[in-house]
């Protein structure tokens, strides 16, 4: 079992990976952030759901299935997203773990697992129940106050205007989130999630709202 201070030293290990790094969607560092949510929600569907899983693989897995986005950064410091290691970033992460987190984990069988449970995550059906809870938990990023700060990240450093940022929203934030509601496997991760989409729904609305000045 993990200790608290080898998750500690994962976690460091995650932060000096993605330091000085960025990205339009989520700003500064915002992979390393990202790792720590994903962990967290992770082992709270576990937990909520009663799942009978390896908790210490997920949470490796959780923490690091993002981390192959370190070879898509650019001379810039930037997270290429159109990059082909962006597009590759979960086969790199799996095969790059142990390379990674080896020094801190002498446990090959839980990297072994681990990077099983990040390569499995690319899959629609995943047969592994560890690599089903991190696409949930990966996916309840993309909702709520988290999506409504990737989304003005993203609107501030791509140059969009307040038109163009709300036009956004509605074709790739909105409508992208209805379907991923759909996708989603768990009961706890279908409840947070809709709770989480009407207040990033009700926050653009009046945010229209306001631009308009519909609400004098």
């Amino acid at each position: 079992m993990l200790t608290k201070n080898q998750k500690k030293q994962l976690e460091r290990i995650l932060e000096k990976s993605f330091k000085g790094t960025f990205e339009l969607g989520g700003g500064k560092e915002y992979r390393f952030f990202h790792g720590i949510q994903v962990a967290k929600f992770a082992l709270k569907i576990a937990k909520k759901e009663s799942l009978d899983l390896d908790l210490d693989a997920l949470f490796v897995a959780a923490l690091f299935h993002d981390v192959g986005k370190i070879e898509a950064v650019n001379e810039k410091g930037m997270i290429d997203y159109q990059s082909q290691a962006n597009k590759n970033h979960v086969d790199i992460a799996a095969q790059k773990l142990e390379s990674i987190i080896g020094k801190a984990i002498k446990d090959k069988d839980l990297i072994r697992k681990s990077s099983q449970i990040i390569l499995e995550s690319k899959e629609e059906n995943p047969k592994l129940i560890e690599a089903r809870v991190l696409k949930d938990a990966d996916e309840l990023g993309n909702f709520g106050y988290l999506q409504i700060w990737r989304t003005l990240t993203y609107a501030a450093l791509a140059k969009l205007n307040l038109a163009e940022e709300i036009e956004y929203w509605k074709k790739e934030g909105e409508g992208s989130r209805k379907k991923l509601l759909e996708r989603l496997r768990y009961s706890i991760s279908k409840k947070v999630a809709k709770k989480r989409f009407e207040k990033s729904k009700k926050f653009f609305q009046e945010l229209e709202r306001e631009a308009r000045g519909d609400d004098f």
